[in-house]
């Protein structure tokens, strides 16, 4: 089955759009990714503060909020490692390097190959800031898990030292 050339200039087209749409939707996503870990760095500072306070005052619960504080600065810290810049290419180049895309071997002999080409590059520059945006991705899992298992954790841990504490007090190893 062969198809005519209008017909293939307008799949070339298309496909071309698809990439490009591509594109967009992947730098969407990389925006909203980079608010979320924002959204989460400035509640786990906020969190981490005012269990440093609780720390400092000496009271019963210090232990607890210095436990509780230290894994809040550890998710500030992830999100922090997430926001640090990460290079995302843009599709949008200069003229000299169109020329260049363009002028790789083998030659461009027709439109055709021009759309192939800039579709290539498109696609290829889509997957580079997906590979960027998985690497941020896990950041913000992980920023998520350390925010969610704070409290459990902090409270187990002094839980288990009151109980080993209490353990040796009473039964006199102490």
């Amino acid at each position: 089955m062969t198809v005519s050339r209008s017909a293939y200039l307008w799949l070339l087209d298309e496909k071309k759009k698809l990439a490009e749409e591509g594109y967009k939707e992947i730098m969407a996503s990389y925006e909203q990714l980079k608010a979320r870990l924002l959204s989460i760095l400035t509640f786990s500072i906020t969190l981490s503060s005012a269990c440093y306070t609780g720390a400092a005052t000496g009271g019963t619960y210090s232990p607890l909020c210095l436990l509780m504080a230290l894994g809040f600065t550890g998710t500030a810290f992830l999100c922090g490692l997430g926001l640090y810049p990460t290079p995302v290419r843009t599709k949008n180049v200069k003229t000299d390097a169109l020329d260049i895309v363009l002028n790789v071997e083998p030659a461009v002999e027709s439109k055709e190959d021009t759309y192939k080409r800039l579709t290539y590059f498109i696609e290829t520059t889509s997957l580079e800031n997906a590979r960027s945006l998985s690497k941020d991705r896990r950041y913000l899992k992980r920023a998520w898990q350390v925010l969610i298992g704070t409290p459990f954790v902090s409270f187990l841990l002094v839980c288990m030292g009151r109980l080993v504490i209490w353990i040796v007090y009473w039964e006199g190893w102490a």
